[in-house]
């Protein structure tokens, strides 16, 4: 019987001592998107977007390894045409960022391609910066899912930095 009350003291006091203090120090950020995701590809009435997250880029490899999922709720209209989507998503800090500021990115699954095959692309969000700080970023971001899009060579270009980046790592 004792054993089992050291081990609930015991993890009572873990669990106190991760929550973050509640200080000057403590920051939380909060992000409200919406926008459309365009896909010329798709015929009316038929979805093509399955997911959407918001992330945040900590990683220098060519993975999702080191980035965040942010705390996020998400809505996914698939009856609109084009599919519309709202997140709603908190951070606390970036943990240690010189630069103070969040790197952010819309991970979407999603269908828009000539053969209808499932892939994920990774949107950076570079139309504004996001300081880490006590605020609400309200932003509207539609997304051209199109092969051949401004969006969709941004996510490639992003892709191959990333992995250039860990190619000159390993040599």
């Amino acid at each position: 019987m004792f054993q089992f009350f050291g081990l609930l003291l015991l993890s009572l006091a873990l669990q106190i001592n991760a929550l973050p203090p509640m200080n000057e120090d403590f920051r939380e950020t909060f992000f409200d998107f919406e926008g459309e995701l365009k896909c010329d590809l798709a015929k009316k009435g038929h979805p093509y977007v399955a997911l959407i997250k918001l992330w945040e880029d900590d990683s220098y490899l060519s993975d999702k390894l080191g980035d965040d999922e942010l705390k996020q709720v998400y809505e996914l209209d698939e009856d609109a045409f084009p599919n519309t989507y709202t997140i709603f998503a908190r951070e606390q800090g970036d943990g240690w960022d010189p630069g103070m500021k969040y790197e952010l990115y819309l991970s979407v699954q999603h269908n828009c391609t000539p053969n209808r095959q499932t892939i994920v692309t990774d949107i950076p969000i570079t139309s504004q910066k996001f300081e880490i700080k006590n605020k609400t970023y309200h932003v509207t971001k539609n997304i051209d899912l199109t092969p051949g899009s401004a969006d969709r060579r941004s996510a490639e270009k992003r892709l191959r930095r990333r992995r250039r980046h860990v190619n000159k790592r390993r040599h």
